[in-house]
């Protein structure tokens, strides 16, 4: 009777020392999922802050490619419509001497016609 005492003994003995084993071996797989999990989330937040930064310096270059876009169109603007007032007072100034010789031929007409001096038209 006493080797079956010691046998259920010794079983009990190792039940425990696996149950503690099992219970050791599930506490450091928790532990260990809790690392991994930090460690992605701290992956996961260098990243997130990596791609935080890209997006701020493809913002940034979009606004100074926005900016010097804006800048030159409005260069051009400016010039095409200096260039626009240039021909408009060329063209005014063309109008404006043909009205005087239209002006001038009417009078030489008109002195023509009445026996006036034709040099009061010059």
């Amino acid at each position: 009777m006493l080797v079956s005492k010691t046998k259920i003994a010794l079983l009990l003995l190792s039940t425990l020392l696996f149950t503690a084993a099992c219970s050791e071996t599930k506490e450091e797989s928790v532990e260990e999922a809790k690392q991994e999990m930090m460690t992605e989330l701290e992956k996961a937040g260098e990243e997130s802050s990596d791609m935080l930064s890209e997006g701020k310096d493809a913002m940034s270059e979009m606004a100074a490619d926005a900016k010097d876009s804006a800048s030159e169109m409005f260069e051009d603007a400016k010039d095409s419509a200096s260039e626009m007032a240039e021909a408009s007072s060329e063209k005014a100034s063309e109008l404006k001497d043909s009205a005087a010789e239209k002006v001038k031929m009417a009078c030489i007409e008109a002195k023509k016609a009445t026996g006036g001096n034709v040099a009061d038209c010059e």
